[in-house]
This record gives structure tokens, C-alpha cells and sequence, in this order.
């Protein structure tokens, strides 16, 4: 695999290919989702097209991909309200969560708006899931440290780093 050596043009033909996208399926919600997400973060389209696409991307549909990056998209647009309850869709039409990914999304967005009480219900006992995400963990390690329950929070955040360098050996 060999790195690119022009930034510039790498960008300019990912803003061919999302356009062309839409181009060639006018209504794939996943074309939207993505020219959405990709333009706020690479291409440094802006909030308003952004959120112009999720608008397009939810009238033609929803699945948990494009709810997900909706998510995203609003979060990074600080409609963390918006963010939240597009995440909320995405659980309910996810039977199976793999990983907690997308509960992790939603345990992030509901610590950032001070909904504490909210994710421990969400997250239950499944805080002892194995493979629970290493976010969760973190964001209970630090409330239960809050509570001055030291042992539990140390608990916590062990499984936490364990979890976040698995995530590094799968990807790497």
C-alpha cells in the first residue's frame, strides 16, 4: 500500500465521487449521508450543505448507517439534541449492536449534554458486556469515581484501555 503524495487531488476526486454518487442514484440516502459527512470533515463544506444532505438523506430513507452518520453530522453541527435522537433511531433498528458502537455513540452525546441518569439506564447491567465499548467504560469510570466509588471506577477504567488497544490491534 503506498500513502498519496497529492492531498489536493485526492479531495478534489473525493468531491467528484460523493457528487457523482447522487448524480448516478438521486435517491440514495447513503450517497447523501455520506457526501454529508464526508464534506464537513474532508472537504470542509460547512454545517449548512451538510445538514442540507442529511435533510435529502432522511426524505428518502433511513437506515442505521445513514442515522449514525446523522448523528455525527448534527453533533459536529451542535444540534446534539438532533444528534442524540437520530442515534436513538439507529438502536431501535438495530436488533444487535456488535460491539456497542453505536451505544457508545449515544452514551457520549448523552454524557456531553449532562444526561447522566439516562445512560445508566440505557447501559444497565450491560455494563459488564465483555466486549463493552471503551467509551462507556471510560464515561463510567469517571462517574463512578464522581460517586467516590474508587475501586469500581478503577475497574472500569482498566477495561477501558484493554478495550481501546484491542480496537487499535484489529484495525492495525
Amino acid at each position: 500500500m503506498q500513502f498519496s503524495t497529492d492531498k489536493e487531488k485526492d479531495l478534489e476526486r473525493l468531491k467528484f465521487i460523493t457528487n457523482k454518487a447522487i448524480e448516478l442514484n438521486p435517491e440514495s440516502t447513503d450517497a447523501y449521508a455520506a457526501r454529508a459527512l464526508i464534506g464537513l470533515q474532508l472537504l470542509k463544506t460547512g454545517c449548512d450543505t451538510s445538514l442540507n444532505d442529511m435533510i435529502k438523506s432522511e426524505k428518502t430513507g433511513s437506515t442505521v448507517d445513514t442515522l449514525t452518520i446523522g448523528s455525527r453530522v448534527y453533533a459536529m453541527c451542535g444540534d446534539l439534541k438532533k444528534a442524540i435522537d437520530s442515534n436513538r433511531s439507529a438502536l431501535k433498528l438495530l436488533p444487535n449492536d456488535t460491539g456497542w458502537f453505536v451505544t457508545g455513540n449515544l452514551v457520549s452525546l448523552l454524557y456531553q449534554t449532562g444526561r447522566i441518569e439516562e445512560i445508566y439506564k440505557l447501559i444497565g447491567n450491560n455494563i459488564e458486556a465483555k466486549d463493552m465499548d471503551n467509551r462507556v467504560l471510560a464515561i463510567f469510570a469517571f462517574l463512578e469515581h464522581q460517586k467516590g466509588n474508587k475501586e469500581l471506577a478503577e475497574g472500569y477504567l482498566s477495561r477501558a484501555k484493554t478495550m481501546a488497544f484491542q480496537e487499535v490491534d484489529l484495525k492495525g
